[in-house]
């Protein structure tokens, strides 16, 4: 990840991947891929004034990957070019709103994992909560409503300090369906019944 802008004052990584500062930008590593399971990446890139940008590249997401082929494993480049204001028009995109606020809600069950592992339940419920807030815009999209619901749950549970390894688990395994995308896997082990009908 580049940037190519002086106006882009940095970018800020939605979700826990290791990242590495390299001479010219951030190195993520994603490591193995596979067709079948894809991983999202969410970049959000701190730009002033971008609306009087115009049609103009902030930076460069360059990816590298060995792939397997029919021949053997093949080494493969591509650069995806990061354009600001494509149409000068400043508004949000549901898809990509949508998006940002299910890397919230898994930023916010790791980090309420990790104060409930330093014994301040409050900050973990805290933190849910927040997470909760940000949803509530898109309490309509598919999964959203059980979402708020199992986040607002868990939180009464850590202010009744009701907090044990399964807990721990629980969040790891729903952070990581938010942050890739998997709602069937995010239904799969929920705590919470379906609604019937």
């Amino acid at each position: 990840m580049r940037l190519r802008h002086p106006r882009v004052a940095g970018v800020s990584f939605l979700q826990s991947y290791p990242v590495q500062q390299t001479a010219g930008g951030w190195k993520v590593l994603l490591h193995d891929l596979y067709a079948t399971s894809p991983k999202a990446l969410g970049l959000l890139f701190h730009v002033e004034d971008v609306r009087d940008l115009g049609k103009v590249a902030l930076g460069e997401v360059r990816i590298e990957a060995d792939v397997v082929v029919e021949e053997g494993i093949e080494h493969r480049t591509m650069i995806m070019p990061v354009m600001a204001n494509l149409d000068g028009e400043d508004r949000i995109e549901p898809v990509v709103e949508l998006t940002f606020l299910r890397f919230q809600a898994a930023r916010a069950r790791e980090e309420a994992v990790r104060r409930a592992d330093e014994g301040d339940f409050d900050g973990a419920a805290a933190s849910l909560r927040d997470a909760v807030v940000g949803l509530a815009a898109c309490a309509a999209a598919p999964g959203i409503a059980e979402e708020i619901e199992d986040l607002e749950e868990a939180a009464r549970r850590l202010q009744q300090r009701l907090y044990q390894s399964s807990d721990r688990k629980y969040h790891g395994a729903r952070a990581m369906a938010n942050r890739d995308l998997k709602a069937d896997y995010a239904q799969r082990v929920s705590r919470r019944q379906p609604r019937q009908p």
